[in-house]
């Protein structure tokens, strides 16, 4: 460790160029990050399930749509028809829409003198007759889009908009479901207007992602900093670990992002996992610089006896960390096994910037070196309450065992009901998933269901007597 820290003294030039390169360098990856939540971040490799869904996409395109629906016993209005066929038509401009399906461009199979041909459900003459019981009886009594585009006793409808495969670009899903939502505030009156569908669900969760990314590490890095300023008293000794841990996370995103990784559910807490395993590195640093610190000893010589001394425990404890997050590489999971790895990758780097741009950073700040103030009454409280507490658990070892076996038992007993399951609900709270939840209730209800079932036959004669169709 002694070498380590000549080393980075020796050639400290070097040491911030390179570290200064590796930012920019991450920065640039970093503002190109991707959220991606898509059911693959969470499924098992190779799962023969996934593998039909993905060949099914290959060959008949994405399956990703978003279903408007709303109710009242006047759908079938010239007033609502023409809304119905305004949203239809704005939708349908909208960027990475594939294609929309309403009651105002719904077509039937219909026989005539020349034949079998198609025709609209709702002709423009049926709309322009302005009957609307007629409509809505000649609709109904076709059936084949019931509970589909319209309830069976015809008092609510739903538009469903397809969405081109977007693969892992939930920004782009957010952008058009944003589209469509400012395409119902231009169009809707007085009633409410359901959306549903994975990518309004996808939606959601890419903005509480983003707002996550920002607001956490904040309120995190706040709590953390004003129990360092309590301890320390000296406010580059907070600024100092936060920045150097910062330029850690952004170091290990960099390289999370230039692999080709998006961020999902799992994988975007990898930055608060770095943040507060790593500052420990920083603040054992610190602490002991500051306690054995005297005046007039030189500043550079101090910071190397430290990291002779405290470098072996932070080592240790560092890489066993690192092997622990590691170790999820086991998971067949995507995102469990992004998750253990880059958190490990950063668990080492944050190593790397203790050992070496930390003591650089403190042999030119403005610290004190009187070392630590002994009638700090704060932390002698503090251990004052630790060497009663490891007497008291000296003096009672069969209390604390048979304590500790007991909530052992009680943890193992809860362990053993865990419910494991794919609710997508529960992953939020509930006043993020309200206004879906309702809309998925209302489809249940009204019409045919929320539930999604894909049936793929695969048969020769079907594919060349569609091949001869087309």
């Amino acid at each position: 460790m002694k070498q380590i820290a000549d080393f980075s003294f020796r050639h400290w030039k070097w040491i911030i160029g390179l570290s200064a390169l590796l930012t920019l360098v991450s920065v640039y990856f970093v503002v190109q990050i991707r959220v991606d939540n898509s059911i693959e971040t969470l499924s098992i490799d190779n799962d023969p399930k996934l593998l039909l869904l993905q060949q099914s996409e290959k060959t008949f395109g994405g399956n990703e749509f978003v279903v408007i629906s709303f109710k009242g016993d006047d759908i079938f209005s010239t007033r609502v028809l023409s809304m119905i066929n305004a949203i239809t038509t704005d939708i349908e401009k909208i960027e990475n829409v594939e294609s929309v399906l309403s009651l105002t461009n719904a077509v039937i199979a219909k026989k005539d003198e020349s034949g079998f041909g198609m025709d609209r459900l709702i002709s423009e003459k049926a709309i322009e007759g302005k009957d609307s019981q007629a409509i809505k009886q000649n609709v109904i009594s076709q059936r084949l889009y019931e509970k589909f585009l319209y309830s069976s006793d015809g008092n609510a409808t739903s538009i469903i908009a397809w969405l081109v495969p977007l693969g892992k670009d939930d920004a782009a899903r957010w952008r058009v479901v944003n589209a469509i939502t400012d395409v119902l505030k231009t169009h809707k009156d007085d009633r409410k207007f359901y959306l549903y569908g994975l990518p309004v669900y996808q939606e959601i969760i890419y903005k509480i992602m983003i707002q996550d990314q920002i607001v956490l590490p904040m309120i995190l890095s706040a709590l953390m900093g004003l129990l360092l300023l309590l301890i320390f008293r000296n406010i580059w000794l907070v600024i100092l670990p936060f920045g150097l841990i910062g330029i850690t996370c952004l170091w290990t995103m960099g390289v999370f992002v230039m692999m080709g990784n998006t961020l999902d559910v799992v994988t975007f807490i990898i930055t608060c996992v770095v943040l507060i395993v790593c500052l420990c590195d920083a603040i054992h640093i610190l602490s002991e610089y500051r306690d054995t610190s005297q005046e007039g000893t030189s500043r550079i010589d101090h910071l190397k006896t430290v990291i002779a001394r405290i470098g072996p425990p932070i080592m240790l404890t560092s890489l066993t960390t690192a092997v622990g997050f590691c170790s999820l590489a086991a998971s067949g999971i995507r995102c469990t096994r992004n998750f253990g790895l880059y958190t490990g990758l950063g668990v080492v780097l944050a190593l790397v910037v203790s050992l070496t741009l930390i003591p650089l950073a403190m042999s030119v700040l403005p610290i004190k070196t009187e070392g630590r103030q002994k009638n700090d009454r704060g932390l002698m409280a503090i251990e004052a309450l630790l060497v009663r507490l490891a007497e008291w658990i000296l003096n009672h070892k069969r209390r604390v065992s048979v304590a500790t076996i007991l909530v052992l038992v009680f943890c193992v007993t809860g362990a053993l009901k865990l419910d494991a399951n794919m609710k997508i609900f529960g992953l939020l709270k509930e006043r993020h998933v309200r206004s879906i939840a309702e809309a998925q209730a209302f489809i249940d209800v009204a019409l045919g269901g929320s539930a999604e079932f894909d049936v793929l036959l695969k048969d020769n004669c079907i594919t060349t007597e569609i091949k001869r169709l087309k």
